[in-house]
This record gives C-alpha cells, sequence and structure tokens, in this order.
C-alpha cells in the first residue's frame, strides 16, 4: 500500500521558530520543506499537508504569497504573526487563510492541527 507523505510546507525568514517547527515535524515524523517564495509551482508536486506563511515578512507581500498558494492548491493554508492584530487577521482572512495564529500559538497548536487536517486529507 502506497501512504501519502503528510508535508508542512513553511514560508518565514525566523530561524529560531524555524528550528523549532523542525524539531516537531521530526518528532511526528513529517516532512518539512521551505518551499522558495519566488517558486512556489513546486507547491503543486505536494499529494497532501499544510502551508505555513509568516505574515512578518511584510504582510502585504505574505497575504500576496497565500493567495497565489491558495490558487495552486486546497492545503490548509495558516498565517502565523508577532504581535497579533486583529486588523490584519481580519484582512488575511478575506484572502483565503483558514487560520490565522499568533506565533507563539503555533509550536502548542501544530500537533493538533495537523490530525485535523490529515483526516480532511
Amino acid at each position: 500500500m502506497n501512504k501519502i507523505q503528510y508535508t508542512v510546507c513553511y514560508f518565514t525568514n525566523d530561524i529560531e521558530l524555524s528550528m523549532r517547527i523542525i524539531k516537531l515535524c521530526n518528532k511526528l515524523k513529517l516532512q518539512i520543506a521551505f518551499p522558495d517564495a519566488d517558486n512556489i509551482q513546486e507547491i503543486k508536486n505536494i499529494q497532501s499537508g499544510i502551508v505555513i506563511i509568516d505574515l512578518d515578512d511584510p504582510h502585504e507581500k505574505s497575504i500576496k504569497l497565500g493567495e497565489e498558494v491558495k490558487a495552486l492548491t486546497d492545503m490548509t493554508l495558516i498565517g502565523i504573526m508577532k504581535p497579533y492584530r486583529k486588523q490584519i487577521k481580519k484582512l488575511v482572512e478575506k484572502s483565503g487563510f483558514d487560520i490565522v495564529l499568533p506565533k507563539s500559538l503555533l509550536e502548542h497548536n501544530l500537533s493538533t492541527i495537523i490530525h485535523q487536517t490529515m483526516g480532511n486529507a
């Protein structure tokens, strides 16, 4: 039986949080990818997973990236930010992000989000 690999795609410049997410993905035996924001076409090759976009990398650019990702795939799209801003959250949700979280909650909720989205994969 061919098992589909679940992948966490992460667009960020936050090295510290990236390292913690890598550790968590390794613990959960998940693949992690850091796609190039200038060449997101590679996301089309991923069969199952989630996409996380850091909204602190100018949020206008991050929102546009999210819209491009949504046009390519139906994977769950998550936006993270620090500090958490309700005004930005509303703008991000309108542009197609499925979940918007403060960065501080991502690490603690990632395994739950993954398990919930795996059930939909």
